[in-house]
């Protein structure tokens, strides 16, 4: 018996691991559900993505027109000299102009996880792309406006369209709900009362239905210290 018990292989603890093990499938069941009923874009998701991809094509026609200067060394005469140089970059703008219309291009399916992937790729190729110094700032930007579209379409529009879905489908019991608003009612005010019992309890006596000790007559009070006091005595 105290094997069983060591083992965890009682009838109890089976039981146990058997509901959670079920309650655990039912959950994945749902979450799936969920996501499935939920992989289609809606207004305005599609609409902002588009905006991304315009402004990523934008950057990346701007990247390849554009020339930077850059130093370069340059042996002139025997002697090493450092010369500026105009440098094109047109290999990574038009890397970026392919990842950002076939971003564009997965909207069509309306697919929240494949768009929200796709931009995230597409965030890692822009930020390869060169621009010219005086716009070195739009390096960030092209980093993170993908991101954020994708972190925005994945993390919040999703989530909440999973959780309105399984609120609808699988509502809650009212009388689960119920009791546990009861409960944290009660709790609270338990709670509250706590300190003020404390309080009080340390202001009553001990016993109220027990009588004072009346004075006794052997009782004699202590005389005063100071001689003014025992001249007035």
């Amino acid at each position: 018996m105290s094997l069983l018990r060591r083992s965890g292989s009682s009838p109890e603890a089976q039981l146990e691991k058997q509901q959670k093990a079920d309650l655990r499938a039912v959950r994945l069941k749902r979450t799936r559900e969920a996501r499935a009923a939920t992989r289609m874009m809606e207004q305005p998701e599609h609409k902002y993505g588009i905006y991304v991809s315009v402004f990523l094509v934008a950057i990346a026609v701007y990247s390849y027109l554009s020339t930077d200067a850059t130093e370069v060394s340059k042996t002139v005469k025997g002697k090493s000299q450092i010369v500026y140089t105009n440098v094109v970059h047109p290999e990574q703008a038009i890397v970026l102009f392919v990842f950002a219309a076939g971003a564009a291009g997965t909207i069509y399916f309306r697919q929240r996880m494949v768009t929200g992937l796709a931009y995230i790729v597409t965030a890692f190729f822009a930020f390869e792309t060169p621009v010219p110094k005086s716009a070195s700032d739009l390096t960030y930007v092209l980093f993170l406006g993908p991101v954020g579209y994708a972190t925005w379409l994945l993390m919040f529009k999703m989530n909440k369209a999973q959780k309105e879905w399984l609120s609808k489908h699988y509502p809650a019991p009212a009388g689960a709900a119920a009791g546990a608003r009861n409960s944290s009612r009660r709790s609270g005010r338990d709670a509250s009362a706590a300190p003020e019992t404390s309080r009080r309890g340390s202001r009553t006596p001990a016993n109220r239905s027990r009588p004072a000790p009346g004075g006794s007559g052997r009782y004699t009070p202590p005389r005063p210290k100071t001689r003014a006091a025992q001249r007035k005595a």
